[in-house]
């Protein structure tokens, strides 16, 4: 796969090999909402960057015994959500995603060599045994399940919590995932 810029389609997939090495860079080619797929089947011993870019919405799978220990995944510019499964025994350098409303699950033994940060939105995350690195939930109404008593797990706000303070708030608070999508135009069309 080349490096730059890549404008993508509506149902898109790309499957990168354990051979990718440059920085690529996916945008919406038409501007407006894009569903679509990134499948990681091998390991790659290469560093370089993946980023998502605005209106888009990206179903990521990466393979079990898969180590992207180089791969740093810029999906914090993405406004809309993202899914992430990641399967056992898998290795990453980064995430950063962004406002949208994500769904993550990571396999047993995931390892994050640096950060990984949902940032904004009301993501769920379930994380498997054996997990290793940082975990930042930024901000947002998060579901975070881990069958890892270790875990660490940073800046996360669980919906119980938000349902009790709402009334704190002045009445109803409007940024759950129907309303995001309203707002940033990112309606799901599966």
């Amino acid at each position: 796969m080349p490096g730059g810029t890549i404008l993508v389609t509506e149902g898109g997939v790309f499957i990168f090999k354990p051979t990718a090495s440059n920085n690529i860079r996916l945008e919406s080619a038409s501007g407006s909402l894009i569903n679509f797929s990134i499948i990681f089947d091998d390991s790659n011993p290469n560093a370089f960057d993946v980023e998502i870019k605005e209106k888009l919405s990206p179903d990521i799978t990466i393979a079990d015994n898969v180590d992207l220990g180089g791969v740093f995944f810029k999906a914090d510019k993405a406004t809309c959500d993202v899914t992430l499964i990641v399967g056992d025994n898998v290795t990453n350098d980064t995430w950063k995603s962004g406002s949208g409303n994500d769904a993550i699950i990571l396999g047993d033994n995931f390892v994050i060599n640096s950060t990984f940060a949902t940032n904004n939105g009301d993501d769920t995350i379930t994380i498997g045994e054996n997990a290793t690195g940082s975990f930042d939930t930024g901000g947002g109404t998060d579901t975070v399940i881990t069958r890892d008593p270790t875990a660490t797990i940073n800046n996360a706000e669980n919906r119980a919590s938000a349902r009790r303070n709402r009334g704190r708030h002045g009445g109803r608070r409007r940024h759950g995932a129907r309303a995001f999508r309203r707002r940033h135009g990112c309606q799901r069309h599966r």
